[in-house]
């Protein structure tokens, strides 16, 4: 069979049997279907199939499904798909669509993204995750659409009805290609660094403070394992505002920071092939970078002349170190005084250029009334939006929740069975919805035990609770709290939300201690009415922890190492049963998620009795809580079983330095001690040390103690 696989780990990035990162892109890489499916086995891979320039294609319908209801673009294209010999699965995530065909003959030029409607269509150069094919999929296997009929009707559609390159094509045409650089891509790199943008723009690497000066000095085996095309756009998109959308100039300097694809072992480098229309790729790309680019790096007096008329006073105007952007000039309140008409950057705020300043838009300005005069910000759920307090008045950034409004008997019974279904049991049933009352009925009082809401089957409705909690609070005051955010070291949205919803939490991939260091975090949130505040480019500072309420989703069976001493997390295990699928099959979910109101939810939610309901208690025990205490245990287990394995200092088939190993992955030695025992260890104490064997074991416990002192 032709090698068109690579397996992927849980991050979706590209790696070897052994698990090491590798280049999906160099052909030598690829392995066979059989291949990568027994690494699957193996090892827990995941399967990845390789476009590379026909004649397989993949549709790409991402956050289709949800609650387990299609969306009406994603019905729409599946009834389209299912008239052709496609193979349609459902993507690893559980709320994506994958549709594959085959293309005979050349495959026409095409848009790879529609971004408004969240879909992508590939052919070349990409690796998909395989996922679960659904039950009607016209193929049955993946394997299957190499030899199946061609499906050139269906991509033609495709492309026709979302993915038309004409209207692009016709703007990058249009350009005139620019001439005449007048710095070298080295001289133009070294100017761009003194500038020193806080951040690339679009970030390939995802929430890491990765700096512009980062990227170009990053040693080429970072790159391996990331989308070279992302790490090509973002470059280009900063080269495009600080070459002036000078053409020439930034095709100079992008080749001088040789990263992303230029920097990639295959050669010639596919940003050098030709991309049709007498262009090549790496053309393509600056055209590009130019047609998206707003705003180009512009000095002080430059603004000014652009600008005058909207600053008071231009000669109040300070220098800045990154230059100025038209789209920056909204409103600085500095102290007591509004002088001038600008949205300093983070870069100017951490070299401390403006003092006690901060930023907001101009519709804000405009509602603040014909006094603006302000001495700062606040989020305050419940008060005006200019709040005093004596002779200091600061802008309130808490936006107010949906008023209530009247709700059918029809609706109610709907979002009554909703709970029902997801919870059977009365007693937690009345405990989350008491819950979810008090949040909506007291907004301004800290509930000190999360919500927990687990399964690892998909489109059972725990995302739809989150959903109708954010319609209750507002858009404006749900903060989503992404895995990335849990190991973040900004934390200042803690300040400007009332409730906090991490959906797909996913703690799995982290090592052990760090995991335990995520746990006591989340725990601070929970509880803390005020805390330690980080923002980007401020100082450390102490304020309160608006977030009185906490939901957190997951898919995943360990999405927390809780142990039986846990107080802060009402855990429920959502199961799919026959009435869940009722509600999707009769349209339930679909209402409850796009048609309900939130105000609709909070007459709901005002009708329950919440007086029974303490805030300040601990999570009633369940017997899903208990469920992932085991399987957290089970993760200790792995720490004991993995130092054995790979013949660690601290552990063998005979012994454990029990102490030293909790010590090292940061946990109680109680913990470890508990499954010691269930492993056949038991604890003795020999020359002043103390350790563990397993029973029966004729070790020599001179040598254990000479190698414990070894470890002083």
């Amino acid at each position: 069979m032709t090698a068109t696989y690579i397996n992927s780990n849980k991050l979706k990035v590209p790696v070897n049997a052994q698990g090491y990162n590798t280049d999906h892109t160099n052909k030598d890489n690829l392995i066979t279907y059989e291949e990568a499916q027994r690494n699957k086995l193996i090892s827990g891979l995941n399967v990845s199939y390789v476009l590379s320039g026909g004649p397989v294609w993949c549709l790409d319908i991402d956050k289709c499904i949800d609650g387990g209801v299609l969306s009406a673009l994603a019905q729409s294209l599946l009834t389209l798909s299912a008239q052709y010999s496609t193979y349609i699965e459902v993507s690893t995530s559980g709320n994506g669509l994958h549709v594959w065909g085959n293309y005979e003959g050349p495959i026409p030029q095409h848009a790879c993204k529609n971004t408004a409607l969240k879909i992508e269509i590939y052919t070349d150069e990409r690796h998909i995750v395989l996922g679960t094919p659904i039950p009607h999929s016209p193929l049955s296997a993946i394997t299957d659409v190499i030899i199946a009929p061609s499906s050139n009707g269906l991509f033609d559609a495709l492309v026709a009805g979302y993915f038309s390159q004409s209207d692009t094509k016709a703007q990058l045409v249009s350009q005139d290609w620019r001439t005449g650089a007048t710095k070298s891509g080295e001289e133009m790199l070294a100017e761009i660094v003194t500038r020193a943008p806080s951040k690339v723009a679009s970030n390939p690497f995802g929430d890491g403070a990765t700096s512009l000066v980062d990227m170009l000095k990053m040693p080429a085996d970072e790159w391996w394992g990331q989308d070279k095309s992302s790490v090509d756009m973002s470059l280009l998109n900063n080269l495009a505002f600080h070459c002036d959308k000078h053409h020439e100039q930034m095709e100079l300097a992008y080749r001088a920071a040789n990263i992303g694809q230029y920097r990639a072992a295959e050669m010639p480098c596919k940003l050098d092939r030709s991309a049709g229309g007498g262009m090549t790729y790496l053309q393509r790309s600056i055209l590009q970078a130019v047609a998206d680019c707003q705003n180009t790096f512009t000095t002080k007096e430059q603004i000014i002349e652009q600008v005058r008329e909207k600053i008071e006073n231009p000669g109040d105007l300070p220098d800045s170190p990154c230059g100025y952007r038209l789209n920056d000039f909204y409103v600085l309140y500095n102290g007591d005084a509004c002088k001038f008409v600008h949205l300093p950057t983070g870069n100017e705020l951490g070299k401390g250029c403006f003092k006690d300043a901060f930023k907001i838009g101009p519709h804000e300005f405009e509602n603040a009334g014909p006094d603006r005069i302000l001495a700062g910000k606040v989020y305050s759920p419940g008060d005006d939006q200019v709040c005093k307090d004596g002779d200091i008045k600061r802008l309130n950034l808490w936006k107010c929740p949906p008023a209530p409004e009247a709700i059918s008997p029809q609706d109610v019974a709907i979002i009554d069975d909703y709970f029902g279904a997801i919870c059977p049991l009365k007693a937690e049933r009345d405990h989350l919805k008491q819950w979810c009352a008090h949040l909506v009925q007291f907004p301004t009082i800290k509930i000190l035990h999360a919500v927990v809401m687990y399964g690892h089957e998909t489109g059972t409705g725990k995302s739809t609770l989150g959903a109708i909690l954010s319609k209750t609070q507002g858009d404006n005051n749900t903060a989503r709290v992404s895995n990335k955010t849990l190991g973040d070291q900004f934390n200042d949205w803690l300040c400007g939300a009332t409730f906090g919803w991490s959906d797909e939490l996913n703690t799995s991939l982290l090592s052990h201690h760090r995991r335990l260091m995520v746990l006591e975090t989340i725990k601070e949130w929970i509880t803390n009415r005020s805390m330690p505040i980080r923002e980007m480019y401020q100082s450390t500072s102490n304020a309160r922890n608006c977030i009185n309420g906490f939901l957190f989703t997951s898919n995943d069976d360990e999405a927390l190492p809780i142990d039986e001493n846990d107080r802060r997390f009402f855990v429920l295990r959502v199961h799919m049963n026959m009435k869940i699928k009722e509600m999707i099959a009769d349209g339930s979910f679909t209402r409850l998620n796009h048609e309900i109101t939130g105000g609709q939810f909070i007459t709901y939610f005002n009708s329950i009795d919440c007086s029974s309901f303490n805030p300040s208690t601990e999570a009633p025990k369940t017997s899903a809580k208990s469920a992932m205490i085991e399987n957290a245990r089970d993760s200790y287990e792995l720490v004991i079983d993995e130092e054995i394995d790979c013949g660690g200092p601290l552990a063998s088939n005979d012994y454990i330095f029990l102490g030293k190993l909790a010590e090292r992955e940061g946990c109680a030695p109680k913990i470890l001690a508990k499954i010691a025992r269930r492993m056949g260890y038991v604890s003795i104490s020999r020359g002043g040390v103390r350790y563990w064997v397993r029973e029966g074991s004729t070790i020599d416990h001179n040598m254990v103690v000479e190698k414990y002192k070894l470890l002083r």
